[in-house]
Parts: C-alpha cells; sequence; structure tokens
C-alpha cells in the first residue's frame, strides 16, 4: 500500500521513516516525498574509451572522479552519479522506490536509470543517501543545482515487517 501524505507525516514524525534533513511541508506530495540534489556527484574520468568492463565485477566509482560544487553541467549524452540531499533511513515495515520528477523528464534528463528500489532497513541506524544515475538524452547541456527538486520518494508500508532488512552491503562512497 502506497504512503499517502498523512500516513508519510505519521511515519515521519513517530521517528520511523527518517530524512535528514527533514522535508519541508511543500516536499511532502499527496503520495511521495520530493528529494533535492546534493553538491556531491562522480563523473567518468576521461580517456576510458575503449576500456572493456565486468559490471559485476567492478567498482564504478573507480572509474570515476568525485566533485563537489553547487552546480553540474550534463551535455548531451553525458553520465553522472549524483546523491540525494536527503539521507534516508527505512523500518523494516517500510520499503520504498525513488522517481525522476517529471518536469526533468520532459527535458531529456533521466534521474535515476534502473535498480529504484529501496529495501526496508535502507540506511538503519544511520541515514543514507541514494545515489541517483543521471543521463542527458536530449541535445542541449542541463545545468543542475544543489538543493533543487531531481526524484521522489514513494513509500509503501509491507503487509509484515521483512525479516531480512537491507544488510549495508553497498560499497560506502561517504560525502
Amino acid at each position: 500500500m502506497l504512503l499517502s501524505d498523512v500516513e508519510l507525516r505519521t511515519e515521519i514524525s513517530e521517528g520511523r521513516l527518517v530524512l535528514d534533513p527533514p522535508p519541508s511541508e511543500m516536499a511532502i506530495q499527496s503520495a511521495s516525498i520530493d528529494l533535492s540534489f546534493h553538491n556531491v556527484f562522480w563523473r567518468p574520468r576521461h580517456g576510458l574509451k575503449g576500456y572493456t568492463v565486468v559490471p559485476s565485477q567492478a567498482d564504478p566509482y573507480k572509474f570515476m572522479d568525485r566533485e563537489q560544487r553547487d552546480e553540474v553541467e550534463l551535455a548531451p549524452g553525458d553520465l553522472i552519479l549524483g546523491e540525494t540531499a536527503e539521507a534516508i533511513s527505512l523500518p523494516p515495515h517500510l520499503a520504498a522506490w525513488i522517481e525522476g520528477k517529471s518536469g526533468l523528464a520532459r527535458h531529456g534528463l533521466l534521474v535515476h536509470l534502473t535498480a529504484p528500489h529501496i529495501a526496508p532497513g535502507w540506511g538503519t541506524p544511520n541515514p543514507k543517501r541514494i545515489t541517483l544515475e543521471l543521463v542527458n538524452l536530449s541535445g542541449v547541456t542541463h545545468r543542475l543545482m544543489a538543493g533543487e527538486a531531481i526524484a521522489q520518494l514513494l513509500v509503501t508500508r509491507l503487509s509484515s515487517p521483512s525479516r531480512k532488512p537491507y544488510s549495508g552491503k553497498h560499497l560506502a562512497r561517504g560525502s
């Protein structure tokens, strides 16, 4: 069951769903929470053309440079990894998924390519930011600003709490 704005506020106010910083009233939509773009991102290194990678055996961050600034430009065809400004923690009875904002999609910007599922227990006990895969499919350069709404978090209640919540096996990148 997808949580409504009323249920989202309850989960947040009772400390079960944690967003740090907490969402503004405007960020809580009818059945989602707007998430904003953080000022940390990773861009593929130059000179990798022709390099072959086995994705299941390679750390993608090994081929990327970390940058930190308040705006980033994506030229047509560019890929970057970004993060949500909000760090999130889900209890065992909630799961979530992340979707891009439709206004950005209409400009040809893919905000989250795949793996939108956020498992129960994510960021517990220490809230974590969500990695975003951003690609510019349009013919123009896009400038993204830290703090602007970039994605939305949809939260669902499980029929019973998970017995196998997220175990934190993803590599920590730090911020």
